[in-house]
């Protein structure tokens, strides 16, 4: 599960980009995308045997919205926001 703070408004395509490393980008639209920076160590391990990943966005206390995301494979994360 990732837990990240609400989107602008509800997600039409997301994916989660992840290269394996320290960063991921969660892509929610065409206008909505945020990279994830100091991927910690157990989370690393957990997303290398998944395909998708259950996302929950809160502010606060209180739950905005979840999903499930599928999960993209790429070379090098910080390369797509460049």
């Amino acid at each position: 599960m990732l837990i990240v703070k609400p989107g602008q408004s509800a997600p039409t395509t997301p994916y989660l980009f992840y290269d394996g490393g320290d960063a991921m980008l969660l892509y929610r639209s065409d206008s909505d995308a945020v990279l994830l920076k100091h991927v910690e160590d157990e989370a690393r391990l957990a997303l290398s045997s998944v395909d998708e990943i259950l996302v929950v966005e809160r502010d606060d206390e209180e739950l905005v919205r979840s999903y499930v995301s599928k999960i993209l494979r790429v070379s090098d994360v910080r390369s797509l926001i460049e």
